[in-house]
């Protein structure tokens, strides 16, 4: 669950990235959010991932008032986050298997649960076959692929995606986006940020619209 109450983020500066932003998106719920750049999206998603902190009102992601939580806190929650880049940021000097491994090492799980998590990882994306692979042997979209998939390896509740199709070609995306759905169905709450609107219309989903740091369309 991600709730918004009245939330606005304003910089050093005097720049006010988010007015008055408020919706909720419920546990098992996809939805999009869109803009020009510059509008917010990204600071939005900073907020619910505990990166920075409201000027007001209130963020609650997971049953989590991001607020009040305590500096200490923030790594665990993070953890309980599937975080989706658009730039995938796999280490280059590191194996497909030891990329995804690497959130389930720092959560000190053992060596046998990795290799089992990140197998089913893989295996959703439909990349067993690259587990000894580098990034560097990958397609973009096969390196795309390997981000979701150590995105989900700790079975979150929430996907939070960053523009994930920006570097794709139209096919690819639509791959990717099924990904999404494929885990939206099974209850995992799915919020994607992007900026094609083609690709986004054609999906049937609820779209949140950021125009200068304030949210124009909330469909039901």
């Amino acid at each position: 669950m991600i709730e918004f109450d009245q939330v606005s983020k304003r910089y050093h500066g005097g720049h006010e990235a988010l007015k008055n932003v408020t919706f909720r998106l419920d546990q098992g719920e996809m939805a999009f959010v869109t803009g020009h750049s510059g509008a917010g999206k990204s600071t939005m998603l900073r907020l619910m991932m505990a990166i920075e902190q409201p000027t007001a009102g209130q963020v609650r992601v997971n049953h989590r008032i991001i607020n009040r939580m305590p500096r200490r806190q923030v790594p665990f929650f993070r953890r309980e986050l599937g975080i989706v880049h658009q730039n995938h940021e796999l280490l280059p000097e590191k194996t497909v298997f030891e990329n995804i491994a690497l959130p389930l090492q720092i959560a000190g799980m053992s060596p046998r649960d990795i290799d089992n998590r990140v197998r089913a990882a893989l295996d959703k994306v439909g990349l067993l076959d690259k587990i000894k692979y580098y990034p560097v042997m990958l397609s973009g979209g096969e390196q795309q692929r390997i981000g979701i998939a150590r995105a989900v390896v700790n079975k979150p509740k929430i996907i939070l995606a960053d523009e994930p199709t920006g570097n794709l070609d139209p096919a690819l995306s639509r791959d990717i986006m099924d990904l999404f759905r494929q885990f939206n169905r099974v209850g995992t709450t799915v919020l994607v940020v992007s900026h094609d609107l083609g690709l986004v219309a054609r999906m049937p989903y609820r779209v949140l619209t950021l125009k200068q740091g304030q949210l124009k369309r909330v469909p039901v």
